[in-house]
């Protein structure tokens, strides 16, 4: 998966990580500020590139301390 986030919902995403997992800690946010993210998941073709699917619904998350 590849994951990505914006400081607005309509806002530019940019790629914060790529994890195999359904868990993902990000670092370096503001307490206090809301961030927004999107999932999208990888999967490789025939050839080994990467091909990516349908970006997941946005969900915003608030820093807490």
């Amino acid at each position: 998966y590849r994951l990505y986030r914006a400081t607005k919902k309509k806002g530019k995403y940019i790629c914060v990580g790529v994890t195999t997992s359904t868990t993902f800690k990000d670092t370096g946010l503001s307490v206090g500020k809301t961030y927004y993210y999107k999932v999208v998941p990888i999967v490789a073709n025939e050839a080994g590139e990467d091909v990516a699917g349908k970006a997941s619904a946005v969900k915003s998350v608030k820093v807490k301390k």
